[in-house]
């Protein structure tokens, strides 16, 4: 039967079983519009009955033979009347078609005796008409999705879309269907059963059909590891809402990027709320581990928070316990930590307070401790403890770590950590320092509030003030101020604690004061193609304080020239340099990285110490680095060099890889210029241990 006396549109066809002269053009076939046609003349003529129902046998034939990524590039059609096929189908049958245009049409078709067509059910509204784009192998998951811009949760009313919803509120619950290839997703809201799409105005709406282009949208990563959704059918045209949670124009993505961007919160296991995103190192870091991510199997976990052991499996982690059972000793362990969604920052530091010898039996003892004295309230240091027994006390010497006790023990104490924001690693290794000393001296109160004794005061810093000549009566005003440091010292500050000595030598007087100040952590800019050393000589360089910056001198009783130089008086058990390589310039308007290359070596010894420095000679050797990936202060990943028994291992989350101390050498930064805000892989956090621990 010619093809055009079913009334169709004049368009050229491809041929199924032939070939044609001229050369395919794009245009896709109107399955719907070609049934309905089917149908009505199937009725009308029904004399023709064999030749309908042939033709309908070779649409579903075209259509189901269809590889599931081919578009329709046809130019002509001809149908080829099977007889063959209609007989096959004299029985009632129900067929699912998947094809790039239709998805789950059920046909019926009853043909009985001479194959007179009784009937043809077809429920026109499962069918997708051109513009349509099926989810290929797609995965259904429950989401919500966090919004940057108004820190609230996407939510889906009858007919409204906002950002305002609550963490715990069933109208953010959000029904995906994820695209396991094109990456490509459709939004169902679970309560009202509508799809998120976009109208033709660039606006958002809800509809109960999303079967339309409209509907799907193009999960994309940024670079800072946060979900973007872009419109399938327009591209450019990304979700977005302001910071009172309304709806934003596609066109202010330039201005306000953040408000586009999206954390996906999955109810189902928040351990796999951001799986699909790559944490892991850069390219040349990923070509070099042995123990890649790609072949690394997601665990088990059991969600609770007593139960850290995670069953690792995988030749990944077999091979590396292989290799560290006969160089590394029986009690050493070394185990990743799972990433809840950006807390890469919070793994790094922990990885590298673990290996750092002296903390790490402090906090085991703590445990003992308060394990005997049968106190287990728990607090931030109680829970750190509990991590690191946890890893200790394993059978296995390699493996992951689901470090959820802390995590949540941390976000409830602190409000900055409570988000899936990245965080700067250096603000949390102090929170934790400070929270650990904090937690310590509070102990110590309470013991002596039992004890009868006196109340302990909570300031820990010691203030000393020394003149030369001149002083005469206003030496017993600027006299020496010593707090109760014993009282206040805890084994935090034995660890990490030194002492700064803040020199100031008036130039009219020649009168010297001196202020001592502790530190946890010392803080040092960087310069391009430079050393630690360097860097540290320039910290504890002499500064000239004159024009508006100058020095108020008690002898002179007025504001003087005078010079200016810090030197270290105390040198700690375990020396902590932060690189600032973050810097605010006014041309971006935030924050950049300087990724200069600063070398560290692997033995340090500090020059820059005071003339009555306890113990100046003293030696460090690195132990650890927290490395920092990326560009910018909140866009990249950090990881973590440790060394254990003279062997180099690398920490990425739940990855842990054996690397040579040749190695390290990746991490310095970029030896170029014009390193400003550059992606690179460069040191940030240092941690020396002294060798006469």
């Amino acid at each position: 039967l010619p093809f055009s006396w079913f009334g169709y549109r004049t368009m050229p066809f491809w041929v199924l079983n032939g070939h044609s002269e001229q050369q395919p053009r794009e245009t896709a076939i109107d399955c719907r519009y070609l049934l309905r046609q089917i149908i009505k003349l199937s009725v009308v003529f029904y004399i023709a009955v064999n030749a309908a129902a042939a033709a309908v046998m070779d649409v579903i034939h075209f259509c189901v033979n269809l590889p599931p990524t081919t578009k329709l590039p046809l130019t002509f059609l001809s149908f080829q009347t099977d007889f063959s096929m209609a007989l096959n189908f004299c029985t009632n049958f129900s067929l699912n078609i998947t094809a790039p245009y239709v998805t789950n049409m059920s046909m019926t078709v009853c043909l009985a005796g001479t194959c007179f067509l009784n009937k043809i059910n077809i429920n026109m509204n499962s069918i997708q008409i051109a513009e349509e784009i099926p989810l290929q192998n797609h995965v259904t998951r429950l989401y919500r999705l966090y919004n940057r811009c108004s820190g609230r949760y996407l939510q889906m009313y009858v007919k409204a879309i906002n950002a305002r919803g609550k963490s715990k509120s069933p109208l953010t619950l959000l029904k995906v269907e994820t695209d396991c290839y094109g990456g490509r997703v459709r939004i169902q809201s679970k309560k009202f059963r509508k799809y998120l799409c976009f109208n033709r105005k660039l606006r958002v709406t809800a509809r109960y059909n999303g079967r339309s282009e409209n509907c799907v949208f193009v999960e994309r990563i940024s670079e800072n590891f946060y979900t973007e959704l872009e419109s399938a059918s327009q591209k450019g045209a990304f979700l977005g809402f302001n910071s009172r949670g309304l709806f934003l124009h596609p066109t202010m993505r330039s201005r306000e990027p953040h408000c586009f961007q999206f954390i996906k919160e999955e109810q189902i296991n928040p351990i796999e709320e951001f799986r699909g995103i790559d944490y892991g190192p850069s390219r040349r870091i990923r070509s070099r581990a042995k123990w890649k991510k790609k072949n690394h199997t997601q665990p088990n976990i059991t969600l609770t928070p007593q139960l850290f052991e995670l069953q690792e499996t995988g030749q990944n982690a077999s091979h590396l316990e292989k290799e560290t059972t006969d160089e590394f000793p029986a009690n050493d362990h070394f185990y990743g930590l799972v990433n809840f969604g950006n807390t890469c920052y919070c793994n790094s530091v922990i990885q590298a307070l673990y290996f750092c010898r002296p903390f790490r039996e402090k906090v085991l003892n703590y445990k003992s401790q308060m394990k005997k004295a049968g106190n287990q309230k728990e607090n931030l240091l109680l829970c750190l403890a509990d991590l690191f027994h946890s890893i200790s006390t394993q059978k296995r010497r390699v493996g992951t770590i689901a470090p959820k006790k802390f995590i949540g023990r941390l976000k409830k104490e602190n409000d900055l950590f409570d988000n899936y924001m990245q965080q700067d690693a250096h603000e949390f290794l102090n929170y934790l320092l400070n929270t650990v000393a904090d937690i310590l001296l509070e102990e110590k109160r309470h013991e002596k509030r039992i004890s009868g004794g006196h109340k302990v005061g909570s300031k820990g810093t010691t203030d000393t003030v020394s003149q030369t000549d001149g002083f005469g009566d206003n030496a017993s005003s600027n006299q020496t101020q010593v707090k109760d440091k014993l009282a206040e010292h805890t084994w935090v500050h034995d660890v990490f604690q030194g002492t700064l000595t803040n020199e100031t030598r008036c130039l009219n007087c020649e009168t010297v004061s001196s202020k001592d100040e502790d530190f946890l952590d010392l803080s040092v800019d960087v310069q391009q193609n430079t050393s630690i050393t360097h860097c540290l000589r320039e910290f504890s360089a002499t500064e000239t304080l004159c024009n508006e910056h100058k020095y108020y001198c008690d002898i002179c009783c007025s504001k003087q020239e005078a010079q200016k130089r810090m030197r270290i008086k105390k040198l700690p058990l375990i020396l902590a340099l932060h690189l600032k390589r973050f810097k605010y310039v006014e041309q971006y308007n935030r924050y950049t990285k300087l990724s200069y290359r600063v070398l560290f070596p692997l033995e340090l010894r500090l020059f820059n110490t005071s003339h009555d420095a306890v113990n100046p000679d003293r030696m460090y050797d690195l132990v650890a680095v927290v490395v920092h990936c990326g560009s910018t202060p909140n866009r990249g990943h950090y990881i973590t060099v440790v060394k254990s028994q003279g062997f180099w291992l690398l920490f990425d989350d739940d990855v842990v890889d054996k690397m040579d101390h040749i190695n390290i050498e990746d991490f310095f930064g970029m030896a170029a210029d014009g390193s400003l805000q550059k992606n690179s892989e460069s040191g940030y956090i240092l941690f020396y241990q002294a060798r006469d621990i």
